[in-house]
Order: structure tokens, then C-alpha cells, then sequence
């Protein structure tokens, strides 16, 4: 596959990361106000868990991590979920940076590790895991598009 120029690679990154913004932090925040079956089984997504660990994993989430619609049952639930769907998302962003911005790395894991301080400290939602997963993300991406 042909690289892009860094202007076009810088392009596509601002649109993944203006589809990942208007994603988690509209939409999924929107649905806190939304009681609908199609909203529920949003939400319902939202804090699924996609793989499940015998240890704590709670200490590495913020208390708000699924946006505000925190219980001590989801708590108790997120602390042994390994890979939960938002983590998911993560690798996902980044998998599809790796592919198609593949000269961005330190720019991505600049505003990738930025946004979880934001996330941290001003929405109480961030996770240690982020940027571990935004890292694997990338460079899996590298590793698919080195394939094509």
C-alpha cells in the first residue's frame, strides 16, 4: 500500500479523531438522557466487558468510566473485565491510525496520552489501559497494512 503524504495522513487522522470525539463524547454521553429499547441495548454495549480476568482491574478505571452510569454492581463487574467494549474502541481508532497514518505515531500517542489526562481529571472516565491499548492499536494497524 502507497504511503500518503504526512498532509493527508494528518487529514485522516483529525477525521478518526473527530468520528471517535463525536462518538464517546456525544452520542454515548446522549444516551444517559435516552430510556428507548435501541438506546438500552447502546448502553447495554457500552459496558459489556469482551473478556473477563480473575484479577482486580477496577484500580486501573475512573469512577465514572462508563459516563456517569456507575452502580456498586457495574463497579464489581468492570473490576474483572480485561478488555471491556471501550477498550475495544480504543485499539480499534488506533488500528485504523496504524493503517492509514502510519508516519503519525508520536503525534497520535501525544494526543491519545493527552486526552486520557483530560478524560482523568476533567470527565472522572479515563483508564490506565487507554494507552496501552491505543499503542497496540497502532501498531497492529502498522503490521496489517505492512500485509497489504
Amino acid at each position: 500500500m502507497k504511503t500518503l503524504s504526512i498532509t493527508n495522513q494528518l487529514f485522516i487522522l483529525v477525521l478518526l479523531y473527530i468520528i471517535a470525539y463525536a462518538y464517546s463524547l456525544q452520542f454515548a454521553v446522549a444516551l444517559n438522557d435516552c430510556n428507548s429499547k435501541v438506546c438500552e441495548k447502546f448502553k447495554s454495549a457500552h459496558e459489556s466487558c469482551l473478556l473477563d480476568v480473575p484479577m482486580n482491574m477496577g484500580n486501573i478505571r475512573d469512577k465514572s468510566y462508563y459516563i456517569g452510569r456507575m452502580t456498586p454492581e457495574k463497579l464489581k463487574r468492570l473490576s474483572h473485565c480485561g478488555l471491556s467494549f471501550w477498550s475495544a474502541t480504543h485499539f480499534s481508532l488506533y488500528c485504523a491510525i496504524g493503517i492509514f497514518c502510519p508516519d503519525l505515531f508520536w503525534l497520535s500517542f501525544a494526543i491519545g496520552s493527552f486526552f486520557e489526562v483530560y478524560e482523568h481529571f476533567v470527565l472522572d472516565c479515563g483508564a490506565l489501559d487507554d494507552i496501552f491499548q491505543n499503542t497496540m492499536g497502532f501498531f497492529a494497524g502498522r503490521l496489517i497494512r505492512l500485509a497489504m
